[in-house]
């Protein structure tokens, strides 16, 4: 995504190179982008021209969501043996969840997580602020384990993915999110034995999520 862009303005012949093992120079030119919605989340309209694998090109018309860059940290409570985790409504899942027959539908269980602007906070730093906010720990000596894109045929977004350990006595506040944001968020220990069952019966369904804690199996199995 071209970052500082006016709603219309053209980009004409914007250039990246990208070099892939065993397929050579790859390009790509952005002859237009035109923004058609600029709320919290944004749509832009790009005009873009790319190569093909076998050197032809491709032209084609892409919309493009850019709502910027996501923390999530997956938070073990040395004492209880638990994982941290944020039960609040997302309206996005709600038609879905019903017609699947989730008792739970729109309440979804999560890694604490939230949104950032780059450039105007660190992710380590809004990490630790997401934490405070939607849980009450203070928490320090996170680890990055991942930067991955969430859906990227049609969205700029990247989730930054960390780790700490945590104990009882980091707890400052009440947590359950901002009111001046209408959140209303319910922190939920689950011990460590627990979590597989509950993505299999699909009361974890969060990808993020799933991503936390397939890196702390693999990571707990390393030693």
């Amino acid at each position: 995504m071209i970052k500082g862009c006016e709603h219309s303005q053209p980009f004409f012949y914007v250039i990246r190179w990208l070099v892939l093992r065993n397929f050579g120079t790859m390009k790509f030119k952005i002859h237009n982008l035109n923004r058609q919605y600029d709320g919290f989340m944004k749509i832009d309209i790009m005009d873009v021209e790319y190569d093909r694998f076998n050197g032809e090109t491709i032209r084609a018309t892409r919309e493009i969501m850019e709502r910027g860059d996501g923390v999530a940290v997956l938070l073990y409570e040395s004492e209880s043996a638990s994982i941290l985790f944020t039960r609040q409504f997302r309206i996005p899942t709600a038609e879905r969840d019903i017609m699947e027959g989730y008792e739970d539908a729109g309440w979804l269980l999560e890694l604490p997580a939230g949104s950032f602007q780059l450039g105007n906070e660190e992710p380590r730093d809004a990490a630790v602020r997401e934490v405070e906010e939607e849980l009450g720990y203070h928490v320090h000596d996170l680890q990055h384990v991942y930067t991955f894109y969430v859906s990227p045929g049609s969205c700029s977004e990247r989730i930054h993915l960390f780790y700490a350990t945590v104990s009882a006595s980091q707890k400052r506040s009440q947590g359950g999110g901002l009111v001046e944001e209408q959140e209303d968020i319910q922190m939920i220990k689950l011990p460590v034995s627990e979590i597989d069952n509950l993505i299999a019966n699909g009361t974890i369904r969060d990808a993020k999520t799933m991503i936390g804690w397939m890196w702390w199996k693999l990571h707990q199995q390393r030693g």
